[in-house]
């Protein structure tokens, strides 16, 4: 099944998107080095990089003035390569099922 997009968070600053999909990956997307040729040129201007938007039913992320798009999953693959930034939801149930875990040894060990 595909992934889509849900939300993007663009920095101009540095010319990268946080990108968050369905299953709540979310990777970090730089675009600093295809800003140097053609039409791309255009998105080194901070308003413009800053414009960008979730294409249609989340497959991609626009500039639709300008005609450009990247496909989601092309984005997503591109950037596996990258550290990610956990799932945030199965991050916190590994802290609890640690801590959980912890708790019952140390309980454990005080009865003995």
């Amino acid at each position: 099944m595909f992934q889509y997009i849900t939300a993007i968070e663009p920095n101009a600053d540095n010319y990268s998107i946080k990108i968050t999909y369905n299953d709540h990956i979310i990777i970090i997307a730089e675009f600093k080095e295809l800003l140097e040729k053609g039409i791309m040129t255009e998105l080194k201007k901070t308003d413009i990089f800053n414009s960008v938007k979730i294409g249609n039913k989340g497959r991609s992320i626009i500039w639709q003035e300008y005609d450009i798009d990247f496909c989601a999953d092309s984005l997503r693959l591109k950037c596996e390569k990258q550290p990610k930034i956990a799932n945030p939801i199965s991050s916190i149930r590994n802290q609890a099922k640690q801590l959980q875990q912890q708790a019952a040894a140390e309980l454990e060990h005080a009865k003995q």
